[in-house]
């Protein structure tokens, strides 16, 4: 290279020199600022989280926050480091853990052995006889000499002793009315004097005696009272001996218009009831009540009927309805409901002259609608008018009898008009309105031809055939206690008792035959009357067979044909009893709490008294334990005779599901678990080995913001903060580079406290 080249690079690398280097120096100056700054960050954040005992992720977003406002890139480590330990294990051999799980058992291994009791079958053959009185006489003898009794003398005839039904009630029923006299101006319970009475005691003969001195009678109409019969001898003379010698009192019997009259003192004479008092009066064939009701006595109903005509006033000659509008206010203020019959239509009418028909104005027709429910609706029907005045009338569609409830004695056709047509007409001088109806709507479903007297309701026909002499209503046995050979027959008569009183000794019937031996059976008989009514009784019979007595002295029945059965006795009983099988005598089982001999096919070899064999393998009893692992010798028992058989109980065993090999259950059968499978689980020799476990910062960070946003130590864990820059001297690209200028800290810190957290 020539002089002046070199000296150019020369020159060239002292420019830089002269302007680079101090930048460089600069620099490195910052640096150790912003090394000391981050320090004191670090140290500040790790105190913090130490005292605290967690980290949460605002501390750890803060303290990057800090290290980024220096303007630098960095690379943070967190490293959680705690203490460990961990047991030290080693592996047994499986015969090791046999002989451990043995020890380990504490339940109790005890043989119970419990004493054996069969019984010698019971044989109720043959039927004891002693004691027992055998039947001597048969029905035809029974009969022959019984004597039945009559009717008892009180016997009062009910409807039980009619062949058929009985109407009861009815007329004989009586009602209690409520009435207390009123007076006006015309008197409806006007009082008069009914009959003039003397009680009449005669001085010379000593005799007493009533006498009847006149009968009195009131005119309806006039009000007047007269006397219809009227006889004084008796009280001038005695009629016993004509003396005239006499002490005579008065007694007056009072009546009323009305009817209701009454004797309070019970001396048969009826007294002065003052007018306004409320009183009694018993004895009435028919109910007080005008309102729409019925009575049910017995068989028999009576239907009070009540109809809107009742309530019609007529004129004395000519008969015309009289007042037709009080009647309609009748009707209404009862809101229609209480009667059999209401008017069908009704016509409101105005007249300008009220002896002029043909003077009628305005009028408006309602139909009566009645309703299942006992309620009654009037629907506009039709309406006349003259055209004066001429208003635009809007009748109602339908009228509600309370709507009218305002029409009283007094109302006019004002009113009626306003509650027709809902406006009221007051431009003039109305005259005359009234109410006219006509036509019948029935609202009851009473026969009316029927009413206001009993009538039979029942719907049965009546049959008083008296039959109470031929039902029987009780019956009992003439020989209540029986004892028969077998294939007799029994005697069935009864004394049968009626219902009227009388008895009768009657034959019955069974469906019992004594054809087999029996003791105190119950035998039904049964006897069926002339009505066709069954009654029944019952008989205790004894049936005797015949007997025969074995070679072994037994006594038994024959058959009922005289043929021999064989001693039941000597087929029952036993001679002998072995165990058949196992044929060796001993048996190995495995212990099973509800095992038995019979499910292990223990047989029986059973020799009984007749020579014949039976093999037996259901039906003994025995003392087996089966929760005994041992030798035991078990005691058999069988219709009374006993055998011995050697068991030996083992373990049950317990196939593996995890290495397949059979061990044995503990005595209990309770399970100590494979110990093939546990000799391959090493167990804990008692030694713990100590080390250091850390924990970086990918998991703390995943804590902080896949978690639940804080991480926790414990106490006495370290936590370690490693921060290093990323990016060199910014200002010095290549030159920087060659300094390697680099920002790094690392702080450490124990825990101070423990967090206790879910």
């Amino acid at each position: 290279m020539s002089n002046g080249l070199q000296k150019v690079i020369d020159y060239i690398v002292a420019t830089l020199l002269m302007f680079f280097v101090p930048i460089c120096i600069f620099g490195v100056k910052k640096d150790t600022i912003v090394q000391i700054n981050v320090e004191k960050m670090t140290s500040g954040f790790v105190e913090l989280t130490t005292a605290q005992g967690y980290l949460t992720k605002n501390s750890y977003e803060k303290y990057l926050k800090d290290l980024s406002d220096t303007g630098k890139f960095y690379e943070v480590a967190l490293i959680h480091e705690q203490n460990a330990f961990e047991p030290e294990y080693k592996l047994r051999s499986a015969l090791e853990v046999i002989e451990e799980d043995e020890t380990l058992w504490e339940g109790i291994n005890e043989y119970i052995g419990l004493p054996v009791t069969t019984k010698i079958p019971v044989i109720t053959d043959p039927i004891d006889n002693s004691g027992l009185t055998m039947n001597t006489e048969t029905n035809e003898s029974v009969l022959a000499k019984a004597i039945g009794t009559p009717a008892l003398p009180g016997h009062v005839h009910t409807e039980a002793c009619y062949a058929g039904h009985k109407h009861q009630g009815g007329s004989n029923t009586t009602f209690t009315h409520s009435h207390a006299h009123t007076y006006s101006s015309t008197p409806t319970c006007t009082r008069y004097l009914s009959q003039a009475r003397m009680d009449v005691t005669c001085r010379s003969c000593g005799q007493f005696y009533t006498w009847l001195c006149a009968v009195y009678w009131m005119d309806p109409e006039t009000k007047q009272t007269s006397n219809v019969y009227l006889n004084l001898n008796g009280v001038h003379n005695c009629v016993y001996c004509n003396s005239t010698n006499l002490s005579v009192a008065a007694k007056n019997d009072y009546a009323y218009t009305c009817g209701y009259n009454i004797d309070l003192n019970g001396d048969t004479y009826n007294e002065e009831i003052a007018y306004g008092v409320t009183q009694t009066y018993s004895g009435f064939s028919a109910p007080q009540s005008r309102t729409k009701a019925t009575y049910t006595n017995g068989c028999y109903s009576y239907h009070v009927s009540n109809d809107y005509t009742s309530y019609y006033k007529y004129y004395e000659y000519s008969g015309v309805i009289k007042n037709a509008a009080e009647v309609y206010n009748i009707l209404s203020q009862a809101q229609f409901q209480g009667f059999c019959t209401i008017p069908l239509y009704y016509t409101i009418k105005y007249y300008s002259d009220e002896d002029d028909p043909n003077s009628c104005r305005r009028s408006i027709t309602y139909m009566a609608q009645y309703a299942a429910n006992g309620t009654v609706s009037l629907v506009f029907s039709s309406y006349y008018d003259n055209g004066w005045p001429p208003p635009n009338l809007k009748f109602p569609q339908t009228l509600t009898p309370a709507g009218l409830s305002n029409l009283n004695s007094k109302w006019s056709f004002n009113d009626a008009w306003y509650i027709a047509t809902g406006q009221r007409y007051t431009n003039g001088t109305w005259a005359t309105t009234r109410v006219e109806y006509y036509g019948e709507l029935d609202t009851c479903d009473f026969n009316h031809s029927l009413a206001n007297r009993w009538v039979a309701t029942c719907g049965l026909v009546e049959d008083a055939t008296l039959v109470c002499n031929q039902k029987v209503v009780s019956m009992l046995p003439t020989h209540p206690t029986q004892a028969v050979y077998v294939g007799e027959k029994l005697i069935t008569t009864a004394t049968a008792t009626y219902m009227d009183g009388s008895t009768n000794v009657v034959i019955c019937t069974t469906a019992y035959n004594a054809n087999t031996p029996a003791t105190g059976v119950a035998v039904p008989i049964s006897y069926t009357d002339a009505t066709g009514k069954t009654v029944t009784g019952i008989i205790t019979l004894t049936v005797i067979p015949k007997i025969k007595t074995c070679i072994n002295g037994h006594i038994y029945n024959l058959n009922v044909d005289g043929s021999d059965p064989g001693c039941p006795y000597c087929y029952n009983l036993l001679r002998s009893l072995s165990v058949a099988v196992p044929s060796s005598g001993r048996m190995t089982m495995y212990r099973n709490v509800a095992g038995s001999l019979e499910a292990e096919g223990v047989g029986l070899r059973a020799v009984y008294l007749d020579g014949h064999v039976v093999y037996v393998y259901h039906g003994y009893v025995n003392n087996l334990d089966p929760d005994y692992v041992g030798i035991q010798t078990v005691t058999i028992g069988y219709k009374g005779l006993t055998t011995t058989l050697q068991v030996e109980i083992v373990r049950n065993k317990k196939k593996c599901e995890v290495c397949g090999l059979y061990y044995n259950l503990y005595i209990d059968d309770t399970d100590p678990g494979c110990p093939y499978c546990k000799a391959k689980v090493p167990v804990f020799t008692g030694n713990v080995m100590d080390y250091c476990r850390a924990t970086y910062e990918d998991e703390i960070i995943t804590e902080l913001y896949e978690g639940s946003g804080t991480y926790y130590f414990r106490h006495g864990d370290s936590f370690i903060v490693k921060t290093q820059s990323r990016n060199k001297l910014a200002e010095l690209s290549q030159i920087g580079s060659l300094f390697k200028l680099q920002i790094r800290v690392q702080k450490s810190d124990t825990v101070k406290d423990e967090v206790i957290h879910n």
